[in-house]
């Protein structure tokens, strides 16, 4: 997975359908081994519902490689202008760790 700044508008999203806005900041990922490049919303990756529930949209054996992603970008310069947008990102890819770990100690 990598981070990046979309060039475009003409990339969509794989979990909400909605296009990536050029400028707006993606992760590109290929979400299957057969398939193609793929493009999500930062925050479609770690993403809470109506009632502040997370809702884990990748598989929890990537959130680790999820958030040294999101991490290794704050540190690039290029991300400056994102830094709010991927800093929350990050902090919401941890809340669903977090959740994930707690649930899978509670056999839940």
């Amino acid at each position: 997975m990598k981070i990046e700044v979309a060039v475009s508008a003409r990339s969509k999203c794989r979990f909400c359908g909605l296009n990536v806005s050029k400028g707006e900041v993606r992760a590109a990922h290929q979400w299957h081994k057969s398939k193609p490049m793929g493009y999500a919303h930062l925050a479609c990756l770690a993403a809470f519902d109506e009632e502040g529930q997370p809702i884990v949209k990748l598989p929890v054996s990537e959130l680790d490689e999820t958030i040294k992603t999101f991490e290794e970008a704050l540190e690039d310069a290029s991300f400056e202008a994102k830094r709010d947008q991927i800093h929350q990102a990050l902090e919401n890819a941890r809340v669903l760790k977090s959740s994930a770990s707690a649930a899978s100690s509670t056999g839940g």
